[in-house]
């Protein structure tokens, strides 16, 4: 099996929709429909694409995008290991890998980004799914072939994980648990207290533009267009708008709206969330990819709601087609409102590989800088912590001394 590398471009390399399409762990922010927008759009110098093709008909067999992260450690002399990219809307960094041979497609791969010459053969891989079909194949290759890994952190993603018999005898009240239930129950009676609640959804093409344009103006307008994060604000609505469309071509991205009416106006959307279906046909996996809601209402928790409110659909959805329940929050691990909502989970991993076989000099060195940067960043949250709790104590003190 030869091995190629090739620099980003828009256009990616014959064969690799079939790689993506056929790979034995779907990774769908890797697939050609999100992938060339994410080149377009997102990319900044020295992304590549690292591939492992069949010498026989130049077909990727495994295929990652990668990059050098500069700056990752700061001022520190640190050498920097080669990292699988992923933009800040990706959040699974699984190699594809082809169903022909995959342990062969693997070892090739790593034998090729050890062999570059832009940095140390050290392969840094964040966010990649533990439970799933790669990972066990990539670290007995690994182990096989006398590198070494280094596990840097294992999370657990909220979500929901029913086969098709646990799917057919769900209820949405069973789904969230009875306190979340509960808590859902009363966001409709204070939303509904302002008018009639209705819910739609877009999935077709020509529905796509305008739910994605109402979509992103819902974001901007709260909290995320206030600190400049919005996908709007950033530029990136352009990245958005590709990849839905691409997506929905095959039903595959989907916009729902919580609407309310109100006495004497027309309805209008409080709560919206941007979902991409992942997996296969037979096992698709719901993403709730992005997620706006109207701040007006904020103290009835529309956007909780509105999750909700995408799982009863989902739910529904599955039992009619005798499917499992798979949905995948892509929520950070401290995600309070997705652990309330999904009580399954997906565990993550990051790893740090050294690809050279018998080891490098660089691996020490880099897993220490690891170390150092993730002690740091819990040190960091542990201080901002406390600086809001001594703020939110001081404020009470000077509350009851007005009072």
């Amino acid at each position: 099996m030869s091995v190629a590398t090739i620099t980003t471009a828009p256009d990616l390399p014959h064969g690799y929709a079939w790689l993506a399409a056929n790979a034995v762990e779907h990774n769908i922010f890797f697939e050609p429909q999100m992938m060339e927008p994410a080149l377009r759009h997102l990319a900044s110098e020295g992304v590549e694409l690292c591939l492992a093709t069949d010498p026989q008909d130049g077909i990727p067999r495994a295929a990652i995008p990668v990059y050098r992260p500069h700056g990752r450690y700061g001022p520190m002399p640190t050498p920097l290991p080669l990292a699988v990219w992923h933009h800040p809307y990706s959040m699974l960094a699984t190699p594809l890998v082809s169903p022909e041979d995959p342990s062969a497609a693997l070892e090739a791969l790593l034998a090729k980004a050890g062999r570059r010459h832009d940095g140390p053969p050290v392969l840094l891989m964040q966010n990649i799914l533990a439970d799933g079909t790669v990972w066990p194949m990539l670290q007995q290759v690994i182990e096989a072939s006398g590198r070494r890994f280094h596990i840097l952190e294992t999370r657990q993603r909220a979500g929901l994980k029913r086969d098709v018999e646990e799917t057919k005898a769900a209820t949405l009240r069973q789904l969230l648990g009875k306190k979340s239930a509960q808590s859902i129950k009363a966001s409709r009676r204070k939303l509904g207290e302002h008018g009639a609640l209705s819910h739609t959804i877009a999935m077709a093409p020509d529905e796509m533009p305008e739910a994605i344009s109402i979509f992103l103006a819902l974001e901007a307008g709260g909290w995320k267009g206030r600190n400049g994060t919005a996908l709007r604000s950033l530029g990136h609505d352009g990245f958005a708008l590709e990849t839905a469309m691409n997506l929905a071509e095959n039903s595959r991205a989907r916009v729902d709206f919580t609407l309310l009416q109100t006495p004497g106006a027309e309805a209008k959307p409080i709560a919206g969330t941007l979902s991409l279906k992942a997996g296969n046909t037979e096992t698709p996996i719901w993403m709730p990819w992005k997620t706006a809601y109207d701040e007006t209402f904020i103290k009835a928790a529309p956007g909780a709601l509105a999750l909700a409110d995408l799982t009863e659909q989902l739910l529904a959805d599955a039992q009619s087609a005798n499917q499992p329940l798979l949905l995948d929050s892509l929520a950070a691990p401290n995600s309070v409102i997705a652990r309330r909502l999904w009580r399954d989970h997906w565990t993550l991993i990051d790893v740090l590989i050294d690809l050279q076989p018998g080891g490098s000099g660089a691996f020490g060195p880099i897993l220490m800088a690891e170390k150092a940067r993730k002690s740091a960043f819990v040190a960091g949250k542990a201080a901002r912590a406390a600086i809001k709790r001594a703020a939110k104590r001081a404020q009470t003190a000077l509350t009851s001394q007005r009072c």
